[in-house]
């Protein structure tokens, strides 16, 4: 029996998509839906039991990727919703649900 040794053989994709769950605080369902897939494949993944195909996976890696913001996308932000009241109504809404999920 030949071992696979490629990465998409090797990388443990239910762990990174417990990992993303963890970080953003969603079910299954709302990584499924993310992830334009159905829970019950990401269940499979998350258990061990099936490989996610290729496209799949360069979701999973999108997703799982660091999300930082620099201080310089901040300070766009924030003179952007200083100059506009309406982008400061959808920020502050925006922040709001964040907010409330938490």
């Amino acid at each position: 029996m030949q071992e696979k040794s490629n990465e998409a053989a090797t990388r443990d994709w239910g762990k990174m998509l417990n990992a993303i769950a963890v970080r953003d605080r969603v079910t299954q369902t709302e990584l499924a839906l993310a992830l334009h897939t159905s829970q019950s494949t990401i269940s499979k993944i998350m258990h061990g039991i099936s490989q996610p195909r290729p496209k799949l996976r360069h979701r999973i890696e999108a997703l799982a990727a660091p999300t930082e913001v620099s201080s310089h996308w901040l300070e766009k932000v924030g003179d952007a919703a200083r100059s506009s009241p309406k982008f400061f109504k959808i920020v502050d809404a925006a922040l709001a649900l964040v907010n409330a999920n938490e």
